[in-house]
């Protein structure tokens, strides 16, 4: 289900980035792709938590990064499939991710014993990274489930 979720995600944050402004994102195409409501009020409610996309009419700002991207060395390139290292670059051209983020999901590509990280597998480790962990300077009453957690 995360997988899917980060694939919504990356999907709005390159429409915000052709179009600018929220509204202008056909939702609906995201159910024709397939993606269930529950799948994509989450990824939705998620970027407007991070980017503070609150209001349907406010325009999305690509941040000023004071961070240049880190560039992986080419034995870190190795770790992953063109696929996934393309995906890596897009996840953090978006916003998605930082270099932090890009850091620890390299130490974590260098645990698998030589076996490349691909796409699926990347957007799991992100998936994972993103939703198990409180997003700095965001106020949230948001958590994330998974399936098999319930409220008492």
């Amino acid at each position: 289900m995360f997988e899917r979720i980060i694939e919504i995600m990356l999907y709005v944050m390159t429409e915000l980035h052709a179009k600018k402004t929220f509204s202008d994102i056909d939702i609906r195409k995201l159910h024709q792709l397939g993606f269930s409501t529950r799948e994509i009020s989450t990824a939705l409610s998620w970027l407007a938590d991070k980017f503070d996309l609150g209001s349907h009419t406010s325009e999305y700002k690509l941040t000023n990064r004071i961070e240049s991207l880190r560039i992986l060395s080419d034995f870190e390139k190795d770790y992953f499939t063109e696929e996934a290292y393309a995906e890596l670059i897009n996840l953090y051209s978006l916003g998605l991710i930082n270099n932090e983020h890009i850091n620890f999901i390299t130490e974590r590509a260098s645990m698998t014993n030589g076996l490349s990280i691909n796409k699926g597998l990347l957007r799991n480790i992100v998936a994972n990274l993103l939703f198990s962990q409180p997003l700095a300077n965001m106020e949230s009453n948001r958590v994330v489930m998974n399936y098999s957690e319930t409220i008492n």
